[in-house]
């Protein structure tokens, strides 16, 4: 890290304080039960460890905002204070380079297990394009990113580069699979609309193994279209029940079965998954079965319309709409409706 010249604690008011563009946690507070008990904290004995800050007015500071200082670490503490009722927040000034920042901001957050994964792969991208853009400007660009992630690696990671190469490898997910990465409460409306559409929980994520092992899958499917990918891949979730509560072991042991199958060419991705299902045990659920399920659990008609309609079995869409359509006027007749 280079040499930080200042190194100067103030008072600062809340309103000349911005969050640095490099900040690892950056966006919207989502206040928990450990802000909570921050908040509490703060109240009750005030702060223990200062906000870091740097001066926007450096040459240093690379990012485009109208207040005198940015947070380089401290978000959470800061947005406690204003909960606790602060005006003004105690602060040490440092002056530090954009490589400096987030080296600083994602090495306090990380050392405490503080951030989320799609927290994590946002400050690991940035960083990499800072370090590749600012520090590592000399060579082929394979050299500069092989660098960049070996620094990463060394101040974070014990000098191992896998964690970054699966960030690396999400990343060039279609962006409709990358929301698999984020906490429920970090998705945005859209985000979940896409879920819903898939008839997925709400709730499931993957963390960056097995949606490493996703991307190799989507890499198997050969030349088409990103949104048959995505489609494929949701179908793939649904028929193994993947977010239903399965462990993460018994997630990867499915999906790298599947992938390690797809690498046949000779096989298609319906063979593929038949296979899995049959070495797994899966019972998919046939035609015959759909009266009884629908009679007996009227809430699995929704289950069995929607993936009909999404696979384009008209028939069997209408054969479960007549089905659940027998059963309300069963139910109706019964009840006196």
């Amino acid at each position: 890290m280079n040499e930080i010249k200042k190194n100067v604690i103030k008072m600062i008011s809340i309103d000349d304080i911005a969050i640095d563009t490099t900040q690892a946690r950056g966006g919207e507070w989502i206040e928990d039960e450990k802000d909570e008990e921050l908040i509490n904290s703060i109240k009750g004995i005030g702060l223990i460890y200062n906000i870091i800050v740097r001066s926007t007015n450096s040459e240093k500071y690379g990012g485009n905002t109208d207040k005198p200082y940015a947070i380089v670490a401290g978000w959470r503490r800061f947005n406690a204070l204003i909960r606790a009722g602060y005006s003004e927040v105690p602060c040490k000034i440092l002056e530090l380079s954009d490589p400096d920042a987030i080296a600083m901001s994602f090495s306090e957050n990380i050392g405490r297990k503080d951030l989320t994964e799609s927290q994590k792969m946002i400050s690991v991208l940035n960083w990499l394009e800072i370090l590749i853009n600012e520090k590592y400007t000399e060579g082929t660009e394979e050299e500069r990113k092989k660098n960049a992630k070996k620094e990463i690696a060394d101040k974070c990671y014990k000098g191992n580069t896998t964690y970054i190469n699966k960030i690396l490898t999400v990343e060039k997910l279609p962006k409709e699979l990358q929301i698999l990465i984020k906490k429920p409460e970090e998705r945005t409306d859209a985000e979940r609309l896409i879920l819903e559409q898939y008839d997925i929980k709400p709730d499931f994520k993957m963390n960056f193994q097995t949606l490493s092992i996703i991307k190799k899958i989507t890499d198997h499917l050969g030349e088409i279209p990103p949104s048959e990918k995505v489609d494929k891949i949701f179908e793939m979730i649904q028929d193994f029940s993947l977010d239903k509560e399965k462990p993460w072991k018994e997630q990867e042991i499915i999906l790298r079965d599947i992938r390690d199958k797809l690498k046949d060419k000779e096989k298609t991705f319906e063979i593929v998954m038949k296979e899995v299902k049959e070495e797994h045990n899966i019972q998919t659920p046939t035609m015959s079965d759909i009266p009884s399920v629908a009679f007996k659990i009227p809430s699995e008609y929704n289950y069995w319309h929607r993936t009909a309609l999404s696979r384009a079995h008209m028939k069997t869409a209408q054969l479960v709409r007549q089905v659940y359509i027998q059963w309300l006027e069963k139910e109706a007749k019964k009840e006196g409706w």
